[in-house]
């Protein structure tokens, strides 16, 4: 009998190769995923903008009601809106009506070089009720060039 034969054992866990592969995949996949979030939560606290602004319109809407006339209803003071109250969130900065009369919302916040990106609805008198419209205007909506809404 040969005192020289080894038996082979079975392998057990993993080689460091093995190791570093899964590890990279993880990294890939994490360098994926981590901006998608980021974009995800950032627009999940934009809507607390858009959403903020719903009192606001509201009580547009109940002065046109009462008066029929859009221009009667173009500040805080003519309609009786709570402006503070409306912007009484950690995402919002501001609510407001701006020299138009269109009200404007700002976001707390900065996002891709956009300081408080602002959301303006403009109300639209048409066959007797109001319809909103968003400000397309980059100027104006400077959330549209912050890529949020």
């Amino acid at each position: 009998m040969n005192k020289y034969i080894y038996k082979c054992k079975k392998q057990k866990g993993f080689t460091l190769i093995e190791l570093m592969i899964v590890i990279a995949i993880i990294g890939i996949l994490a360098a994926v995923a981590l901006p998608s979030y980021q974009n995800y939560v950032r627009r999940a606290e934009f809507s607390e903008v858009t959403a903020a602004i719903a009192p606001v319109k509201l009580a547009v809407e109940l002065c046109f009601f009462r008066s029929q006339d859009l221009t009667d209803c173009n500040t805080a003071t003519k309609v009786g809106a709570n402006l503070t109250e409306a912007a009484a969130s950690a995402n919002v900065s501001s609510v407001a009506f701006n020299a138009s009369g269109h009200i404007e919302s700002s976001w707390n916040g900065t996002v891709n070089g956009v300081v408080n990106p602002k959301y303006v609805t403009i109300p639209v008198e048409a066959a007797g009720t109001v319809t909103w419209s968003m400000d397309t205007t980059p100027a104006n909506s400077t959330c549209i060039t912050a890529g949020m809404c």
